[in-house]
Parts: structure tokens; sequence; C-alpha cells
């Protein structure tokens, strides 16, 4: 955990101790994060997108987008196929084909920690291999370079004031995006004065999770409904 006089900074894995609200919290950040993405010129430069649907059929769907914008390229489906079937392949959560082809992206997206940075270098190096297997021309990304954030809940009392946590995210890496749930005291109460220890913050974080949960869990969806391809302007889905 990181602290500071007035606050910290938490990953799912510190905020959230049941894996099945983990899970929901970081399918519902990764949805908010992959919507600002297509509000972004990195999206707005790109031809087509390919989005991870997180569900499963990743492998199926990415081999098909990718068959239908690798330009120049012809995909061998069944060896590829047999690649994410082996392990040795990865589905990123964000894909660009872009004119010219050669300067098409693609971006994962993991929480801020010694995890988070691992987990996602690895599928970075899995999808590496598959563009280096097929001779396709995509790359870490680098134009989708956010500063990102959003406040997930403002205004919570606490003993000694008043309390936000925001969602914040960055470019970590090329083609890596880290996020973390920052908190800040924003008001404090009269002259109360609690000294903010692990304890303290790790109650205040507990009462965030739960706030924040809620409010991730009714928030509206930011992709398309189940991932999958978004064609770019003019073009079709297929």
């Amino acid at each position: 955990m990181d602290t500071n006089a007035n606050g910290g900074c938490l990953t799912p894995n510190e905020l959230w101790s049941v894996e099945a609200h983990r899970q929901q919290a970081e399918r519902a950040i990764e949805r908010l994060i992959v919507g600002h993405f297509m509000t972004s010129k990195a999206r707005q430069n790109a031809h087509s997108v390919f989005l991870d649907p997180g569900d499963g059929t990743g492998p199926d769907k990415i081999i098909k987008w990718l068959s239908n914008n690798s330009p120049g390229t012809v995909i061998n489906r069944a060896k590829m196929k047999a690649g994410f079937d082996a392990g040795k392949y990865a589905v990123p959560d964000i894909v660009t084909q872009r004119e010219p082809v050669a300067s098409s992206e693609f971006y994962e997206i993991k929480p801020k920690s010694v995890n988070g940075r691992r987990e996602g270098g690895r599928k970075i190096d899995d999808f590496m291999q598959l563009v280096r297997d097929f001779s396709l021309r995509i790359a870490p990304g680098h134009e989708y370079d956010p500063h990102g954030a959003f406040t997930l809940v403002a205004g919570l009392p606490f003993v000694d004031g008043k309390y936000k946590a925001e969602l914040k995210w960055f470019q970590d890496q090329p083609g890596l995006i880290l996020y973390e749930i920052c908190f800040t005291r924003t008001v404090r109460v009269g002259d109360k004065k609690v000294e903010l220890t692990d304890q303290v913050l790790l109650a205040i974080a507990a009462l965030i999770a739960g706030l924040v949960l809620v409010g991730l869990k009714f928030m509206p969806a930011q992709q398309p409904a189940g991932g999958g391809i978004v064609p770019g302007k003019g073009d079709k889905e297929t």
C-alpha cells in the first residue's frame, strides 16, 4: 500500500479480499478505461479496433479479427488456434488496425502492482510471439498515454474528515496500462486528528471498497456489450 499524510493508493487485491468481488471490480474498471480509450486520439486514428470480450471467446474472436484486418497477410487460422490452445499466445485487451498497417498497436490493462506488471509483461510477450510467428505489423501501443482520473466516491465521512476515491491510470511502458484506486482527505472536520496508520487506512479503504463496488456494479458499460470488434467509421462489422 502506498500512503501519505492524507490518504493512499491501493490495488484491487488490497481492496477486495473476496475473489468474486475483486474480479467484478476489475472487469468494471477495465470497461471504464476501455471507454476512455474509445474517446482518445489513438482510437480515432484506428481503422478498426478489437476489444477482448473477457469471456473465454477472445482467442476465436481475435483470430477472426486478425484474419480480416491484416492487409497483405494470409493468416493460417488453424495454426494460430493451435498456438492459443497450447497456451503459447495471449489476447490483449485492445488491438488496433491503423493506416499504415505498420503503426497498428495493442494494449493490456492491469492493476499497478508487482503481479500486475508481471502478468501484463507476460501477456505482451505472448502476443508479440504471435506477431512474430505470423509476421504481423503490430507493436506495443504508445499513442494512448493517459493520465486519467475518475472520481468513484466523493465526500465519504470518516472520523477526522471527508475522503474521496479516484481511479487513476497511466501508460507504464509501451502496451501496458496500469491503474490504482487512490483516496485522499478532502476536508478536515474540526480539530480531530487521526494518525493514518495502515490499520486506519485499511478501515477507510474497506468503506471505500464497498461503495466503489456498488458504484461500479451499476455503472453503464462503456464498451460494446461483450467486447468484440469495433468497426472504424464507414466500416461494417465482420
